[in-house]
């Protein structure tokens, strides 16, 4: 095979997509960070500023309102997200549709996909993920939420739980991708993926009180009876399971970027304060104990 090195280097592409998105977000989201925690809520003119500068739903085709960009420049708007806003509140809200936005893209109907992404990507509705509940959340076998055929619909019965966006997606109408079990006895064979409208009859809703990551509403969804027709499934039948891994895996990548983000702006603060900060007539920056730990 050769020795052949890794390069882990940006393109300049997606380097002047850095800088053009960090500029960017330093004007409107960075310096309503703390008004994003305090008030737990992404302003709406913040959501429209991202949907205008095309990062919502950044690599889902162009035909369904995407950009088609790659996973690297998702990764790096992420990174950005994180890193203007440090509660990770907006990233939480990018990172969620990005993830399970490209899930829609890939295996939803195609009518239902154009309708549901381009709104989003306008920031004009919301794709998020409903999995978690009560009873299992890393374990998906253990799920008791169900989906029953009944004639020309599917009723589904069950709760979520820790669910975010949902204050977000009642406002746009928005929905979740949710896993549900149409063979309980199967076990991970035995689910299958639907795309639930927030408002769909039937659906009740409550919200936690967060202790942090407060910008985006976290909360429960119960199902009573709630009907979907055949248009509303995402893949197949009883195969679900492998379609939600790989909407967790892309969530995942997402996620540790937005931490990264997030780690870079804690450091940036930091160095500043201790640049600045005096004490016994020396900045903090000239002790060996602080010089280390930033080092």
């Amino acid at each position: 095979m050769g020795d052949r090195l890794v390069d882990f280097s940006f393109t300049e592409e997606e380097e002047v997509f850095r800088k053009t998105l960090r500029e960017l977000l330093s004007e409107v989201l960075a310096p309503r960070a703390r008004e994003i925690d305090r008030n737990c809520r992404i302003p709406r003119e913040v959501i429209s500023a991202l949907a205008e500068s095309g990062i919502l739903l950044l690599t889902v085709k162009p035909e369904y309102g995407g950009q088609g960009a790659s996973w690297v420049m998702g990764t790096i708007a992420t990174e950005e997200i994180a890193r203007a806003d440090p509660s990770v509140a907006t990233a939480v809200f990018h990172l969620v549709e990005a993830s399970w936005g490209k899930i829609v893209e890939r295996y939803a109907k195609p009518e239902l996909a154009k309708e549901v992404l381009s709104r989003a990507a306008k920031g004009e509705g919301f794709v998020g993920i409903c999995s978690t509940e009560p009873q299992g959340g890393s374990d998906v076998a253990g799920f008791r939420t169900i989906a029953k055929k009944e004639g020309d619909h599917w009723v589904l019965n069950g709760e979520k739980t820790y669910i975010s966006g949902i204050v977000e997606a009642k406002e746009v109408d928005g929905g979740y991708v949710t896993l549900v079990k149409t063979k309980p006895e199967a076990g991970s064979r035995g689910i299958s993926l639907f795309y639930l409208p927030i408002n769909a009859q039937g659906i009740e809703t409550g919200l936690f009180d967060d202790m942090g990551r407060c910008g985006i509403s976290t909360g429960w969804i119960r199902l009573n009876n709630v009907k979907l027709t055949e248009d509303h499934l995402i893949g197949r039948v009883n195969e679900g399971f492998e379609i939600a891994m790989e909407g967790f895996n892309r969530a995942r990548v997402f996620v540790s970027a937005g931490c990264t983000g997030s780690a870079m702006a804690m450091f940036d603060y930091t160095r500043d304060y201790v640049k600045n900060r005096v004490l016994f007539g020396r900045t903090l920056a000239s002790f060996e104990g602080i010089q280390f730990p930033l080092v």
